[in-house]
């Protein structure tokens, strides 16, 4: 589930398969195709949704140019092709997304191979900033952050100005990933000597820096689903004293990179959001197995938002991890129904009795998604 702040307010996913295949959906009252991109029964498989100054942009395949970049502002006429930058029929394979001054940047595939590209929106202004192998582009202030080749990149948008920044694992590929902006830094995770730990990188001087050897030695704690919460950082991370992932905070500094006490009996912790002054987030746990939980921070304390899933505590298919998603004054989640295909759509209020199913939208290995 992705709100995309699109007109009548509405959430915009994808639903498939279903006899129309994966499609462009939107959710209000009822549930309806937006367009059918790749007409007939086949499927346009929509993916990598994102919006800039309320436009959709996403990748689609056709049928006849491959997956390219598309737009739409919510309506059928206005769903088009931004550009076929892959005119071979392969398509273009568009990814990663990042929005900078106007513009938005991803990873795309022409004629001469893979690289950085940007748009505006339109055909003209849509074109290749540098070449190489991108992937979790992020913007902080004039600067795009990403990995290329294996290393750390950033980006001004220009080709003179996108780069090498660091060469944080000169043995072989540090892998940076998960590039999250928070409090005037941006936090990723990479990998060297010390293993794939939690660092930092200030946008206005290019310095990167380890936060924490959180797993000391050459372990590794491998920082995962880093999330901005009121200027502080919260992830998942694992180190032997756990064993698994537990959730964690971190203002920059060494000192200042802790565990959750209060969330010790939670494991791999996903979906963190921020909602009604709380922290809310999908986790497993000996009792409950995989649920809805509510942290207060000024507290300390944690409490199990909704036990959808109470006959089979220690089941990991209750909620799924990674869609919990925050639309203007509701939480939308998905949940796997154990033992069956269902999947169904959940809202809350962020209270106990607020937490309440929407309906089971499609009986199958898929169900509502992004």
């Amino acid at each position: 589930l992705r709100p995309m702040g699109l007109k009548y307010g509405s959430i915009l996913f994808v639903q498939g398969p279903s006899r129309r295949g994966f499609k462009d959906y939107r959710h209000k009252i009822a549930i309806f195709a937006e367009e059918d991109i790749y007409p007939g029964s086949a499927s346009s498989n929509p993916d990598w949704l994102n919006v800039m100054n309320g436009v959709l942009y996403f990748m689609a395949g056709d049928g006849i140019l491959g997956r390219e970049l598309w737009r739409s502002d919510g309506s059928s006429e206005g769903t088009r092709l931004v550009k076929d930058l892959n005119p071979s029929g392969d398509g273009a394979f568009d990814y990663y997304f990042a929005e900078m001054n106007g513009k938005l940047y991803f990873c795309a595939r022409d004629a001469a191979g893979v690289g950085l590209f940007a748009t505006d929106g339109t055909e003209a202004g849509t074109d290749k900033i540098m070449e190489g192998a991108c992937s979790f582009l992020t913007s902080a202030g004039d600067r795009l952050f990403f990995s290329c080749n294996g290393e750390l990149y950033w980006s001004d948008g220009t080709a003179a100005g996108s780069g090498l920044l660091m060469d944080i694992n000169p043995s072989g590929s540090s892998y940076p990933r998960f590039f999250t902006p928070v409090g005037g830094l941006v936090f990723f995770r990479a990998e060297d000597a010390y293993g794939c730990e939690l660092w930092k990188v200030d946008p206005l001087t290019g310095q990167a820096e380890m936060v924490k050897n959180i797993a000391p030695g050459s372990g590794s704690s491998y920082p995962e689903n880093l999330v901005d919460i009121q200027g502080t950082l919260y992830f998942g991370a694992k180190t032997s004293t756990y064993g698994t992932y537990r959730l964690w905070k971190s203002d920059g500094t060494s000192a200042g990179t802790v565990a959750v006490s209060a969330a010790g009996d939670c494991h791999s912790p996903s979906g963190i959001t921020w909602f009604q002054d709380r922290i809310y987030f999908i986790a497993g746990h000996l009792v409950y197995g995989y649920e809805l939980f509510c942290y207060d921070e000024v507290g300390g304390t944690l409490e199990v938002l909704s036990d959808v899933m109470p006959d089979n505590p220690q089941t990991p298919y209750g909620i799924d991890p990674y869609l919990l998603t925050r639309s203007n004054d509701k939480l939308f989640f998905r949940v796997s129904h154990t033992f069956t295909t269902e999947k169904t759509l959940y809202s809350s209020d962020g209270t106990q009795e607020g937490t309440k199913a929407i309906g089971t939208f499609w009986q199958s290995v898929n169900g509502p998604s992004y």
